[in-house]
């Protein structure tokens, strides 16, 4: 799988916003995208049927990734 990154102004957004894209059978999904919101970076993360997205702030979502990593290298 190939993660894409893009620009985009999607218009639920007040700026405009970092998308991923990953292309699969014919169809494109944007499971994430990365915005600013009264100053601080958040992260986005939609499902793949659709609805309203889990919103995270970005620095803490990144933590979490890294203790993820942490507790699967041990």
């Amino acid at each position: 799988m190939t993660i894409h990154v893009g620009h985009a102004s999607p218009p639920h957004r007040d700026s405009t916003v970092a998308e991923f894209h990953v292309a699969h059978d014919g169809f494109v999904d944007i499971p994430a995208e990365i915005y600013r919101s009264e100053g601080q970076l958040m992260i986005a993360i939609y499902s793949r049927a659709g609805g309203d997205p889990w919103e995270f702030p970005l620095g803490d979502f990144i933590e979490a990734i890294g203790k993820g990593i942490a507790i699967l290298d041990h």
